[in-house]
């Protein structure tokens, strides 16, 4: 198809179209009708740039134009609530279930860095010794460490704490703009950090301690920032294998998916910061702690496993921009 010999032949009727539904509210009986049967031709119009021809953006702005013909045709808007219903039981799980082997992997290896970097610290004397002196292992063994759960007052600690994982997580987002290479990085951090922790904890007795204080929140924690770090690195390998999809649009739709899973992960971390807010440093036994944390992380995995393989069966994929109406082209 000669693209521009098209736009040429039709741009009188898309300009026609936009200013009727610019000035939607002012419209005769004529024009209502008129902006029905343009709506109907731009429609399909639409469905042939998409099906012949490779131009991204000429395809956006019919979108966008029939998207909003549509809105005045119909006349009807989409209340607020369904639209974030929709966000919680659609688009953000369908999103991270999508992703789910991203996330496993992603979490699998996080744990085994830790785990060993935890196992050698705590094996070997003279590794603790070039972290820290004896005494201020003690310290953070003996007081640093619990104190910190325990030293500001349950609420700010938890909105600190809230906003500290946001930032962790949103860095990694933020990373997926560089197509995620970055994020093994922080990755790696991260489980340093926890695998030193343990490893110090270990070697003075004290392991019981750090699972105690670090389980009931550190289980969901860690599960937002592994399905961040998971979609972040997947957006990266869209770049190298799209699909069947031509290479811009995948990078679009696994944009927009990044995009779903930062917002949801504000209510996952939000809900993380008040359990180590009020919970881990609570008075409660440490079994019941515990408990709380691993019933939360359960209860958020089936809601992903739930609601996302549910929506995957109905052929959803969490994008934002959902295709307009087609009309036929025969």
């Amino acid at each position: 198809m000669d693209i521009d010999a098209f736009v040429t032949a039709h741009r009188p009727v898309w300009d026609r179209l936009d200013h009727l539904v610019k000035n939607r509210s002012s419209l005769t009986g004529a024009e209502v009708d008129e902006l029905v049967d343009l709506y109907q031709r731009v429609s399909t119009h639409l469905s042939i740039v998409r099906s012949s021809s490779r131009d991204a953006v000429l395809a956006g702005r019919l979108s966008a134009l029939v998207a909003r013909a549509r809105s005045a045709v119909t006349g009807a808007h989409t209340p607020a609530w369904r639209e974030l219903a929709r966000f919680f039981t659609v688009s953000f799980p369908v999103v991270a279930y999508r992703a789910r082997w991203w996330w496993l992997a992603t979490a699998l290896a996080s744990i085994a860095v830790a785990w060993v970097l935890g196992a050698w610290v705590a094996a070997n004397p003279e590794v603790q010794a070039a972290i820290a002196s004896p005494d201020e292992i003690a310290q953070l063994v003996d007081h640093d460490f619990a104190d910190y759960y325990s030293e500001h007052p349950a609420a700010s600690f938890a909105s600190h704490v809230w906003v500290n994982n946001a930032w962790v997580s949103a860095q990694v987002i933020i990373y997926a703009i560089l197509l995620g290479i970055p994020i093994p990085f922080i990755l790696y951090s991260n489980a340093e950090n926890v695998g030193v922790s343990a490893g110090l904890m270990a070697s003075r007795g004290k392991l019981d301690i750090f699972f105690g204080l670090i389980t009931p929140h550190g289980l969901l924690e860690l599960t937002g920032v592994f399905l961040a770090a998971a979609v972040g690195l997947r957006l990266g390998w869209t770049v190298i294998d799209p699909g069947p999809r031509r290479r811009l649009e995948a990078l679009a739709e696994q944009g927009r998916a990044v995009m779903s899973v930062a917002l949801g992960l504000v209510v996952v971390l939000f809900v993380s910061g008040l359990i180590e807010g009020f919970v881990t440093p609570s008075g409660l036994p440490t079994a019941v702690r515990v408990g709380i944390g691993v019933l939360a992380e359960a209860a958020f995995l089936a809601y992903v496993i739930v609601f996302g393989r549910r929506a995957l069966r109905e052929n959803e994929t969490g994008d934002v921009e959902r295709a307009p109406d087609v009309a036929p082209t025969a």
